[in-house]
């Protein structure tokens, strides 16, 4: 796992990138006319004003899929982004994305509280 962290006047954000292995996302389930198998999933959670963390979007990054459902290793990283607390993504995004979310909407208690 990653962590970086942006300060802008008082906002601020934390990225997380996680590297995992999921099933591939479909094409209507991306930004592209095409399915990807994920790699990694960059988390970013934002904080307004010294206020608690919040989960505000996730980049999933992998390689594209051949219509024979293998991988394509020579093909570059593809992201699609997404963003949890939208319709949206509660109604149509993979099962296994939904949860991974949900697992991850407060960051780990690792990170200094945004108001210290």
């Amino acid at each position: 796992m990653d962590i970086e962290y942006g300060l802008i006047g008082q906002f601020a954000e934390r990225h997380m990138v996680y590297r995992i292995t999921a099933p591939d996302l479909a094409p209507e389930d991306t930004e592209y006319r095409f399915a990807i198998s994920p790699q990694t999933v960059r988390l970013t959670y934002t904080s307004t004003d010294g206020a608690p963390w919040t989960l505000y979007s996730l980049e999933i990054a992998g390689l594209r899929v051949r219509k024979d459902g293998t991988v394509n290793p020579a093909s570059f990283s593809h992201v699609t982004r997404c963003y949890p607390d939208s319709e949206h993504f509660q109604r149509f995004k993979p099962l296994w994305l939904r949860n991974f979310a949900e697992q991850h909407r407060v960051p780990p208690a690792v990170t200094p509280d945004p108001a210290a």
